[in-house]
């Protein structure tokens, strides 16, 4: 439980923070429009294992710095519920901006607490538009006592301001889904 508020109060502190406001932006776009700005995203996934089509939800909160106009550099905490894939982590993400509307994303990364043996790779390939929803292509590696395996993944993520509750949410879901104290 203790986890869980100090999770929560970082949060909060993140996105209402006026004295952040004024220099971290919500919706990212590239340099020299913005300088800094929020990873909020909230979306979900489908997953293929064998002849059983598995769905999951994730989230993710972070923070991205331009570097130019053209690439963008931060790190994220996500939280991924379902589809034999839960678990929580940390990734890096790269952001290269194609113009101001499209860009793509590269986030490696590892799951630090799963249902499965941790600390295994994950990461995940996006095409976002303006912020407010990427097309995602993901791959978990999971090892348990007997085997690993490799679990590829297609889904849909909503960022910026639209990404905000529904990430509170899900983050809420995975505390509770998992038992995690």
């Amino acid at each position: 439980m203790k986890k869980l508020l100090v999770l929560l109060v970082l949060m909060a502190l993140l996105i209402i923070s006026p004295a952040l406001h004024a220099k971290i932006k919500f919706r990212g776009k590239p340099a020299p429009e913005c300088k800094m700005f929020f990873i909020t995203e909230a979306g979900g996934f489908l997953t293929k294992d064998v002849d059983l089509v598995e769905f999951g939800l994730n989230s993710e909160f972070g923070l991205m710095y331009n570097l130019n106009k053209h690439s963008a550099l931060g790190a994220t905490i996500f939280h991924q519920v379902g589809a034999d894939l839960s678990g929580m982590g940390f990734k890096v993400r790269y952001r290269h901006w194609l113009n101001s509307s499209f860009s793509v994303d590269i986030s490696p990364g590892l799951l630090l607490w799963s249902e499965w043996e941790a600390p295994t790779f994950t990461g995940h390939v996006g095409l976002n538009y303006k912020d407010w929803v990427a097309l995602i292509a993901q791959i978990d590696h999971q090892r348990g006592i007997l085997f690993s395996r490799k679990v590829f993944s297609l889904g849909i993520k909503f960022g910026s301001y639209v990404g905000i509750v529904p990430s509170i949410l899900l983050t809420l879901l995975f505390y509770a889904y998992s038992g995690m104290e």
